[in-house]
């Protein structure tokens, strides 16, 4: 899902996504695709940190 999110939007977009991805999903109560999200949220910023 991370390259996919890479690829699709680069990297500073795609954490964006992924936040906005965890909100909806604590939202709506679903606490697994949250800890999915956030796991894809920590690459992502790792990349982001790497990048630098």
């Amino acid at each position: 899902m991370m390259v996919a999110l890479l690829r699709e939007y680069g990297l500073p977009s795609a954490r964006e996504r992924a936040r906005h991805h965890i909100g909806r999903c604590v939202e709506a109560g679903l606490a697994d695709d949250a800890a999915f999200w956030m796991r894809i949220s920590n690459h992502l910023d790792g990349l982001m940190w790497t990048a630098v």
